[in-house]
């Protein structure tokens, strides 16, 4: 369940959205479209995982463009990471013409050449057609430089159940202090062996098995706290800042308080109706819905942690690029953008995952009019994707262990972040 964040951070999630969000059956599918080499043909090799919507894409496309046939590859799964296959694909002239990826590997394959700008070709143009969010997250380079077109996206959400919070007579938090008090207010009601909790999350190493979401659930704390990761040209890290101490000292008291499920059991706990706040994607609180009469549920903004401060969440998205091997990329751009711009292929495609389209007139129809919807598109202005720098793998897998180190009492939060940027700043300096 976890792994479908990253989808969303990688999945998306990270995920497929998300995580993450691109989703799908990843053995190599079988084109409608002939492999050939016809004389006068220009043949263009995607890189991406098998969705029907795409099938229909390449036709509609390749109807229009006798000149042009596009072949669709699963990505090959001989490496850790995009990174590392795009690596071996460039050295060895492999490499697809396209490539479908998470939005965090799409700057660091534009830096290290592996994907180029889209400027050039027209990206510029058709900005405005996309959200602010998912253009951004797709576009992070601080030079400007675009190097993707975004998709499907998948976000974090604030979910309650109404039954418990009517039981101590709250509201939905929308602030720390809100939260706090909604928390002790469960607490004193329920008791601490009662099997009924305020919140849940991945607290506990021991059971959260999935590194990526752990740190995740940290990151859109971090993020409301005013803190990140990097600074805005991601030139150096500031994991050890203030607002990144206090962020993870506020989940160790929490989990220290006594009034969380630290075991994560999202799907076991909330949806049993015996958790009154969790965080989860929009496709499984939809799902939840569906399933489970437990209790009555309902979705609402992240609560704001600091004055000032937006309430910010975990974004998942997939992104459309063109390597630097193609040798044709007016031809692939113009491809990617037929089937980016297109909003009934992305709504044919998100409506089912319950994932977000990145183009804005795709969320103007009625589907996404009813007040879950209303309130889930709100989060999604405030949604950020982790950020896309080279040996992300790496720097991720240090944050999870200082937040590791802090949960568990062996070192403080300020030594623990201390301990992740001197692995990331090291990391940064072995990469120049």
């Amino acid at each position: 369940m976890r792994k479908l964040l990253l989808l969303l951070v990688t999945v998306a999630l990270l995920t497929a959205c998300i995580a993450g969000c691109g989703g799908g059956d990843t053995s190599t599918p079988t084109n409608s479209t002939p492999n050939s080499q016809s004389s006068g043909k220009t043949k263009l090799v995607l890189w991406e995982t098998s969705k029907d919507v795409l099938f229909t894409g390449i036709a509609d496309y390749e109807s229009e463009h006798e000149d042009v046939s596009i072949v669709m590859e699963a990505i090959p799964d001989s490496s850790p990471n995009l990174l590392s296959t795009m690596k071996m694909a460039i050295g060895a002239g492999t490499a697809p013409d396209m490539l479908c990826s998470p939005s965090d590997y799409m700057l660091s394959c534009g830096k290290l050449g592996y994907t180029i700008d889209l400027t050039p070709y027209g990206a510029a143009e058709i900005k405005d057609l996309f959200t602010e969010t998912c253009w951004n997250a797709a576009n992070a380079d601080p030079a400007g430089k675009i190097y993707s077109l975004p998709f499907d996206s998948n976000i974090i959400n604030f979910m309650y159940n109404r039954d418990m919070l009517d039981a101590v007579g709250v509201s939905v938090p929308t602030t720390l202090d809100e939260m706090k008090n909604v928390a002790n207010k469960i607490k004193a009601h329920y008791g601490t062996d009662s099997g009924k909790w305020a919140y849940t999350g991945p607290f506990d190493a021991e059971t959260t098995t999935y590194i990526a979401w752990g740190t995740f659930h940290y990151y859109w704390y971090l993020w409301r706290m005013g803190g990140d990761v990097f600074n805005a040209d991601l030139t150096e890290c500031t994991i050890n800042s203030p607002e990144a101490v206090e962020a993870l000292q506020l989940l160790v008291d929490f989990k220290n308080s006594g009034f969380c499920d630290v075991h994560d059991h999202v799907a076991d706990g909330f949806w049993a109706g015996n958790v009154a706040m969790a965080n989860d994607v929009t496709i499984w609180f939809y799902q939840g819905l569906a399933s489970s009469t437990a209790a009555n549920y309902g979705v609402a903004v992240q609560p704001v942690l600091k004055e000032g401060v937006p309430p910010y969440t975990g974004l998942g998205l997939y992104c459309y690029a063109i390597t630097s091997q193609c040798k044709h990329p007016q031809e692939a751009f113009d491809f990617l953008k037929f089937y980016c711009t297109n909003e009934d292929y992305q709504i044919d495609y998100c409506k089912p995952l319950y994932f977000i389209p990145s183009l804005k007139h795709a969320l103007e129809g009625s589907y996404f009019k009813t007040d879950d919807w209303k309130i889930i598109l709100e989060q999604n202005k405030y949604a950020k994707a982790t950020p896309g720098v080279e040996g992300w793998k790496e720097m991720d897998e240090a944050i999870y262990r200082a937040i590791e180190a802090a949960m568990n009492g062996t070192s403080s939060a300020k030594d623990a972040l201390d301990a992740a940027y001197n692995t990331i700043t090291s990391l940064m300096q072995q990469q120049g």
